[in-house]
């Protein structure tokens, strides 16, 4: 249909096929896709890093608030566990020496593991392991998150009629032969043309329990989290 859209490492373009008795759109990939830019790779795992790097600014702060005096040893930090094992670890416990009791409190409210089963989708827990990733190699990213708004069958004489209701978007990877929708072929088909908008995001291919949801919303959200997390303690340096 002429439009060419990224895909993994290669684009991915609609186009149309025919049978005897219904056009079938489905997803063909280009090769010459040059791919994901690096820049962008690298600007998702520095936000992720200054993220994660606040938390911990955060506890050291509150020890000084608390105590008067920095936190002695390099095991000061803000714990992130999706299990209550884990934080009641010895470990744990050390990352948050010399805060107040009330701010201990509210950084065991903010644990991952209170989310029970849905606790690898806790946006700490998902900035957590993609800033695990991000100390080792470059986050893994990908184009597969791929939306289709509709696809509209538009007549000769401008009436229209919707295959897939704009209600019904595809959200899911794109790859060759994916069928994407079909029309019946009937009398009258003569002159008429389809409209497709696509649109696609750059996702994470690791990112807890949701990967390949869009990076740019999924950074924004957790920036937000983030900055509401750290407002929370506010009271502690007054």
């Amino acid at each position: 249909m002429g439009a060419a859209y990224p895909h993994r490492d290669r684009s991915t373009r609609l186009f149309q096929g025919h049978d005897t008795s219904e056009a079938v759109f489905s997803a063909e990939a280009d090769p010459e896709f040059a791919g994901i830019p690096l820049g962008i790779t690298l600007i998702a795992g520095e936000v992720v890093h200054q993220l994660r790097s606040a938390l911990d600014h955060l506890v050291w702060q509150l020890v000084i608030a608390n105590t008067g005096q920095t936190p002695t040893g390099t095991k000061s930090g803000f714990p992130i566990f999706r299990d209550a094992a884990g934080y009641a670890s010895p470990r744990a416990q050390a990352m948050i020496a010399g805060v107040s009791a009330q701010a201990a409190t509210r950084i065991e409210a903010a644990q991952p593991y209170h989310a029970g089963a849905d606790a690898d989708k806790v946006l700490t827990w998902v900035l957590h392991e993609l800033n695990n990733t991000d100390k080792h190699r470059m986050i893994p990213v990908t184009t597969t998150y791929t939306f289709i708004g509709h696809v509209r069958m538009i007549r000769s004489d401008g009436s229209f009629v919707d295959i897939l209701p704009p209600q019904q978007e595809v959200r899911h990877a794109l790859h060759d032969g994916m069928e994407i929708a079909r029309a019946p072929i009937t009398d009258g088909m003569d002159g008429v043309t389809f409209d497709i908008p696509l649109g696609f995001d750059v996702a994470f291919e690791q990112a807890g329990g949701v990967i390949r949801h869009p990076a740019t919303s999924l950074l924004i959200d957790a920036t937000n989290h983030v900055s509401r997390l750290i407002e929370g303690f506010g009271d502690e340096f007054n």
